[in-house]
């Protein structure tokens, strides 16, 4: 990743309790001049990645990548 700024990106936690934690980050692909990648040329607009996370105390977390084809009209 070479957004080593995070500027392109946001955390939230989606649920918290005894049990678990499930965070969603998402973010862009960019260069490492903090370009976007993926520019759709018709709307000048970047992708960004979903992620979802769930994690379970006392183990491993695992994430789920959630990466959307562009829609072209």
């Amino acid at each position: 990743m070479a957004d080593k700024q995070a500027r392109f990106s946001h955390v939230r936690v989606l649920e918290s309790n005894d049990a678990r934690v499930v965070v969603h980050w998402r973010y862009a692909p960019v260069s490492v001049n903090y370009d976007l990648v993926y520019v759709d040329e018709l709307t000048g607009w970047g992708d960004w990645w979903t992620n979802t996370i769930p994690s379970i105390p006392m183990a491993p977390a695992c994430a789920r990548f959630t990466y959307p084809p562009p829609v072209r009209m």
